[in-house]
This record gives C-alpha cells, sequence and structure tokens, in this order.
C-alpha cells in the first residue's frame, strides 16, 4: 500500500443510485445479500428510545402474571427478500418472502451456506440461529435454537461449518465460542474493560479481529486453545470503533470510528500477526458507521450515520467523492 501524497491524477468515482428498497415498517441495523440465489435478509429495529421503553414493559411477564401466547410488541424484525434484475432493463424486482418479528432488536446478521444458517444477534444477548431451505428457494425455514449466549447486546458474530461453531462478542466484555451441537459456549474470554463492538472472523488463517468501544483491535489466534491474544494494537482513535475491513491481499486493515477517525493498519502475512501496527490516519466526519475497502480502485469507502458516504483514496489520502446517499439516522 502506498501513500503517495503528491499523486493528483486519480479518477474519482461518480456512485448513482440505480434503486432503492423503501417503506420499510423499521430501522435497518444489518443486511446480508446471497450472491448467485439474489437472496436479502434484512435484520430491522424500531429505532425510537420511547418506542422500545413502552414496548420492553408491554413485552414484560412477571412472575405473578399468566403467559399470554406468543403475542408481542414488535421492536425487532427479520425480512427476507428475493432480487430479480429484469433483463436488459434497469428495472429491479424485490419479493418479500417472508417475516420474522421479535420483542426485542435485532442487530447482527451472519449467514453460512454450507450449515444453511443464518445467526440473528439480538439486544438481550441472545442468538437467533434459524436453518433457512435452499432447496425450497428459501421460502421455508426453522427455528434451530436461541442461544442465551451474552448478557448484553450482540455486536458481532460468525459462523464456521468445519468448526460447527459460532464466535461472537458482545457489550459485556466478552468473546465467546458456542458449539452448536450441544449449544453451550466451549471459550469464554473476558476481553479489556470497555465493550465490544464488532468481530472479524478469519477462517482460513484461524485468527478473529475484535474492536472495542476505546479504539482498540484484538487480534486472537484461533489455532490454541483457548485462544491466544497475538496483539493488541490502539488505533488514531480514543472512541468507539464501528467496523474493520480486511485486505487480505496486501495484508492492510482498516477501522472506522465514531469519533471520525480512520486508520490504517499494517498486519504482515499471516502468522506475523505479532508484527501489527498502526502506520496512519485520518479524520473524517464524525459518527462513522461501516468501512469498506476497494481494492482494485485502492479505495476506503466510509459510510456515516448523517447518510454520507465517502470515497478516500489511499494514493493521497484525500477525499475522492462525497455522496449523502440517505437521509435516516440510526441509534
Amino acid at each position: 500500500l502506498e501513500l503517495d501524497l503528491h499523486n493528483t491524477g486519480a479518477n474519482h468515482p461518480s456512485p448513482k443510485k440505480i434503486f432503492e428498497l423503501a417503506d420499510l415498517p423499521l430501522g435497518v441495523r444489518d443486511f446480508v445479500f446471497v450472491e448467485g440465489d439474489n437472496i436479502l435478509f434484512l435484520a430491522l429495529s424500531d429505532m425510537k428510545i420511547a418506542s422500545r421503553i413502552d414496548a420492553y414493559i408491554t413485552n414484560v411477564t412477571f412472575p405473578w402474571e399468566k403467559q399470554s401466547g406468543s403475542t408481542h410488541v414488535t421492536v425487532g424484525a427479520l425480512l427476507v427478500y428475493r432480487y430479480t434484475p429484469k433483463e436488459g432493463t434497469k428495472e429491479h424486482k424485490f419479493d418479500r418472502l417472508w417475516v420474522k418479528s421479535y420483542p426485542v432488536q435485532t442487530n447482527v446478521l451472519c449467514w453460512n451456506q454450507a450449515l444453511k444458517m443464518l445467526a440473528i444477534g439480538m439486544d438481550d444477548g441472545k442468538i437467533n440461529c434459524l436453518k433457512v431451505s435452499t432447496e425450497h428457494k428459501y421460502m421455508q425455514y426453522e427455528e434451530f435454537c436461541v442461544l442465551k449466549t451474552h448478557t448484553a447486546r450482540v455486536m458481532g458474530i460468525a459462523l464456521d461449518a468445519k468448526k460447527n461453531s459460532i464466535f461472537s462478542v458482545a457489550e459485556d466484555m466478552k468473546f465467546k465460542i458456542t458449539d452448536l451441537s450441544y449449544q453451550e459456549a466451549h471459550t469464554d474470554l473476558p476481553i479489556g474493560t470497555a465493550q465490544l463492538k464488532n468481530l472479524e472472523y478469519d477462517a482460513e488463517n484461524e485468527r478473529v479481529f475484535i474492536l472495542n468501544g476505546t479504539g482498540s483491535v484484538f487480534i486472537y489466534n484461533l489455532a490454541e486453545k483457548p485462544p491466544k491474544l497475538v496483539k493488541q494494537v490502539e488505533t488514531g482513535s480514543t472512541g468507539i470503533l464501528r467496523e474493520l475491513a480486511i485486505d487480505y491481499t496486501s495484508n492492510y486493515i482498516f477501522t472506522c470510528a465514531m469519533d471520525g477517525m480512520i486508520s490504517i493498519l499494517e498486519t504482515g502475512k499471516p502468522g506475523k500477526d505479532r508484527f501489527t501496527k498502526m502506520i496512519g490516519n485520518m479524520k473524517g466526519a464524525d459518527n462513522a458507521r461501516c468501512i469498506g475497502w476497494r481494492p482494485s480502485k485502492q479505495e476506503i469507502i466510509v459510510g456515516y450515520e448523517s447518510g454520507q458516504v465517502t470515497f478516500w483514496k489511499t494514493q493521497d489520502l484525500q477525499v475522492a467523492c462525497n455522496e449523502n446517499l440517505y437521509q435516516v439516522r440510526c441509534f
């Protein structure tokens, strides 16, 4: 990765919105698009604090009260769509397949094609696992299990078919690995003194990257039993790290934080993670929510709470393009 401060010949992108899936009943928390099958999973939640409090009070059943069946006030939902592009036209069609509602907020999603499983991390620390029938074109699903894994909001999850396990982090400051056969956590690691905010699982190299709420990145070697902390790296931020993106070819990590700091870490080749170091950062707008890496253009793409999407050219660390694509605020 060359940070050429004198490169002025970059071609700046001109993003164009080609379709918008509007009129969703709740705010979008996370989504997964299954390429090839053109299936879109959407995790939705009520973003209004007053609504969530009202729903919590309504949905609570006290010991002296009778169970009222499955009726609840919905504050979270899972929506499933099939995307059908019309060849030779610019038309885009999304057909809703099914909906599942929840009495708590949904927060994060993870889909594993080999397991045919969708995991939904919830606001109350539980993880809902659904088996989705690909043979029936995603039209049918069944409850596999509800894992009472954490005691606070689940912030990051990953599924591994070979290990038949689910990896998760939450705001209870715990990193857990749960065996899906026994539905019990066999690894329970407290990490630091700040809430954990996200997780990136690298199955091929048996490592996991964990972000926290004070600007730290933790790298764990999963080949060790229990997992071994290889390196803790401080980024240029002291705030909440929201997400990271990895360049697996050149071995770089890009992080974004709520204070607007975008950091670049160099990891070296797999197995050399203990030498990971920060090599640069730049200040963007506050309240960054997500980050992506486009290797073909050597661009960092950052999404913000305001709806703005910013493209950064790494050759000159300058903003290549700003687009106000959305106008929805999330909490």
